[in-house]
């Protein structure tokens, strides 16, 4: 049967204004949530104030202007992270320093050992959380920074700020302070993969304060600060999954030793039924003889001969083909043993 489509106009414009409801819902869903994405705070932590970071370059008179909500966000060198953080550097650490003492020699005066040894006891007593603060901010639709705040740290980077006596209204945190900070800046060329913010752009920014500036940025301490959380969480998996493995060994280890004892059971079985085999047999197929000619011939000329004779003797013929056939009989379970 072919199959027909019809086409009702009447029953198609019923069903217009149902589906442009819905993709207008969908429209305006989706407008709503850029618009979220553009104005809500770039990441969790502590809403410092709409300020415009400008920086200056090092060795250089160009600026970067970096405006929008800055917060600062305590997901990386916090007190969780931080001593999770230093036991992974300590391990490591040490592990290098063995090696390289007995590549190099203890009594090497420039051995690189001895060197790791008191850097880690640097590393013991001083807070990680006192080499950066990390503020987070959007500058345009789906566009963060990350500004690594260093140097100067003892203050947030909103106490450097020159702030307006007018303050911004923020429809996520209503109205907030505003103004400029100045400092140094430091801009990687590329953007970053960061632990719970996606790819950002990251800079090192320096503010200006009563000592005088330093120009020597750093360049391993934003790796250093933004990856200890991914380098924990990391670890704990690495971990957790070694101890699988060990718990795997071990099941496969008891396993092993119980197959050998069944195999140990079992030939020790097989020997003790081997010395029966006499009375019980093999358990191999019995060859099946066929019956032929030669023992046609053996069962039936006993029986020719036993007629014969009786016929010979006087008695009954019966008699004699009766004793043939018993010595056939005999003949031919002979040949068959």
């Amino acid at each position: 049967m072919a199959f027909e489509f019809n086409f009702d106009p009447a029953a198609f414009f019923t069903w217009m204004p149902p589906i442009a409801l819905a993709g207008l819902a969908l429209i305006i869903g989706i407008a709503v949530w850029m618009i979220w994405r553009n104005i809500s705070p770039a990441a969790p932590g502590i809403i410092l104030g709409h300020f415009e970071i400008i920086g200056r370059r090092a060795g250089t008179q160009l600026q970067r202007r970096i405006e929008g909500l800055l917060v600062e966000t305590p997901i990386f060198l916090n007190p969780e992270i931080e001593p999770k953080f230093k036991k992974f550097l300590i391990e490591d650490i040490d592990a290098l320093s063995k090696k390289a003492s007995f590549s190099k020699g203890a009594e090497n005066p420039s051995n690189p050992g001895l060197e790791l040894s008191a850097f880690r006891d640097q590393l013991l007593k001083y807070p990680l959380s006192q080499l950066a603060r990390i503020v987070v901010t959007r500058e345009r639709l789906f566009n963060k920074h990350v500004v690594v705040q260093w140097g100067r740290v003892e203050k947030p980077l909103g106490a450097y700020a020159t702030k307006d006596e007018t303050h911004k209204f923020s429809l996520t945190v209503g109205p907030t302070s505003q103004g400029t900070v100045h400092g140094m800046i430091y801009t990687f060329p590329q953007k970053w993969e960061v632990y719970r913010l996606g790819h950002v752009t990251v800079h090192l920014f320096l503010p200006d304060g009563e000592a005088a500036p330093l120009t020597e940025f750093p360049e391993w301490l934003p790796k250093f600060a933004l990856y200890a959380p991914a380098t924990v969480e990391l670890k704990e998996i690495i971990k957790f999954k070694d101890g699988q493995l060990k718990e795997q060994k071990r099941e496969n280890e008891e396993m092993r030793q119980q197959l050998a004892a069944a195999t140990t059971e079992k030939d020790a079985y097989r020997r003790s039924t081997s010395g029966f085999s006499v009375f019980t047999g093999t358990s191999e197929t019995p060859v099946i003889k066929k019956f032929g000619i030669p023992d046609f011939v053996a069962i039936t000329l006993p029986t020719v001969v036993g007629f014969y004779v009786a016929d010979y003797a006087k008695i009954q013929p019966v008699i004699g083909i009766f004793i043939g056939l018993m010595v056939g009989a005999l003949l031919l379970a002979r040949r068959w043993r």
